[in-house]
């Protein structure tokens, strides 16, 4: 089961493609492949995106973000291209994005400056404005944008450091300007 959920991941574009290679009907797959997935998603979550962001302080990163090396985190809302809804027109149009002009699904997700991941956010439908994700995630930016004593010491020498001496260090693209 772990190896068709993972051969999934990394390969499903649609789910009868991946079925057939396991000799498995499309419905049947998917609905096997999603309870696995809803059964470890959230060990795998804990696992590697809430354990890096307990084990990778500012302190113990060592590398940071080249042009902001006050920064312990970028972030930012990703769009992933789905295919248009059927029903009514009020459903189609809530996942339509006309920063896009497509169909879809967006994710914020909060990276550290050695690759790894720290948050992804559940997903919103396309028409949901970047910024009011990024709102709805605050309580998360606000938990890891705390300096620890040690970090309050590391040189700020970021263009807003007389205006925003305390809050912390989060890159944000596109959102940035509207802040």
């Amino acid at each position: 089961m772990l190896f068709m959920f993972l051969a999934s991941l990394k390969h499903c574009g649609k789910w009868d493609v991946v079925a057939s290679v396991f000799k498995i009907k499309p419905p049947t797959f998917q609905k096997m492949i999603m309870s696995f997935a809803s059964v470890v998603s959230s060990f795998l979550y804990e696992m590697f995106a809430v354990s890096a962001a307990d084990k990778y302080t500012m302190e113990t990163l060592g590398n940071t973000f080249r042009n902001n090396p006050c920064a312990r985190y970028a972030t930012d809302v990703i769009f992933q291209q789905t295919n248009m809804p059927s029903g009514q027109m009020k459903e189609p149009s809530a996942y339509y994005s006309e920063n896009h002009h497509l169909h879809g699904y967006k994710v914020e997700v909060s990276v550290l400056p050695n690759g790894l991941a720290i948050n992804c956010t559940n997903h919103f439908s396309g028409s949901e404005a970047d910024i009011d994700i990024f709102r709805n995630n605050a309580k998360f930016h606000q938990q890891h944008l705390l300096k620890s004593n040690k970090e309050k010491e590391l040189v700020d020498d970021g263009a807003l450091r007389d205006k925003y001496p305390e809050p912390g260090w989060c890159l944000l693209t596109k959102v940035i300007r509207v802040l």
